[in-house]
């Protein structure tokens, strides 16, 4: 079971809200479940590499759960009365609008695909212009924006970062305030790391038919997992079938769908 993404509670797969601190959550991905799953020496890896692993991939490791990279960077910026625009404005598509209001509170989920490299100013525009343009649609509470490079990405962890409009930078306390009343509201920031390492980074970005095969493997894992299924079994069943359609060899499918995993966390 995934835990949450704030708190580090444990939350039903596909429920949207944590119930112990009211986090929006993301969704956990195949991939990461069935690394989290694997037992196997590409999950060790996994585990040291990252040191603090997403949601889906550490249950029980507490509030490390903000997801991949050994130490989250954390900003808070002050109260936002206007866009602070970027010096250029990068662009960016919102892929996924979810409305998570409770009764006291207004509150958005929105995700969204930009290029990468991107540098911390062009995930505050981004950030900014997304609020921005949900407060001018109606008075609101809180609003979380996960940010990825690439659509296929969007079923497991942000890849590029993860901004909260809320109170004081709380997403549990949206009820505290007024619908519309942003005057004790802050952005708070969990960028990737290769948001600050990017020309690394860059070297371990997967290829889109790299980004397409593990999306295709991730449908198939969707489409052949049940309740009572062995998750290794389900795994190396998806694997198989993947290298016969594409001609690949086993470990060349498995090595793509890691490759895909470590990217998101990187």
């Amino acid at each position: 079971m995934p835990c949450c993404n704030e708190c580090g509670r444990q939350v039903p797969q596909g429920q949207v809200l944590c119930k112990q601190c009211e986090q929006a959550q993301e969704q956990a991905s195949p991939r990461s479940r069935a690394v989290s799953k694997r037992g196997c020496r590409k999950a060790v890896v996994v585990c040291l590499l990252l040191a603090l692993a997403v949601s889906a991939v550490a249950c029980g490791l507490g509030q490390s759960g903000r997801r991949p990279t050994a130490t989250p960077s954390l900003v808070t910026h002050p109260p936002m009365e206007r866009p602070t625009v970027a010096a250029r404005r990068v662009s960016f598509r919102t892929v996924d609008l979810d409305d998570v209001s409770t009764a006291l509170a207004v509150r958005f989920r929105v995700s969204v695909v930009t290029h990468f490299p991107v540098s911390t100013a062009d995930v505050s525009y981004i950030c900014e212009a997304t609020v921005q343009d949900l407060k001018q649609r109606k008075p609101l509470n809180a609003v979380v924006v996960f940010m990825y490079d690439s659509r296929s990405l969007l079923s497991g962890g942000y890849s590029i970062a993860r901004c909260t409009y809320a109170p004081n930078g709380d997403w549990a306390r949206a009820s505290e305030t007024r619908a519309g009343d942003y005057s004790t509201h802050r952005i708070v920031y969990a960028y990737q790391g290769k948001v600050r390492a990017p020309e690394d980074a860059m070297k371990h970005r997967p290829t889109q038919d790299e980004y397409e095969l593990a999306k295709e493997w991730e449908e198939l894992y969707e489409e052949l997992d049940s309740p009572t299924a062995d998750p290794q079994a389900v795994e190396q069943a998806a694997i198989a079938r993947i290298a016969k359609k594409h001609g690949l060899s086993a470990e060349a499918v498995d090595d793509t769908v890691l490759k895909v995993v470590l990217w998101t966390m990187r």
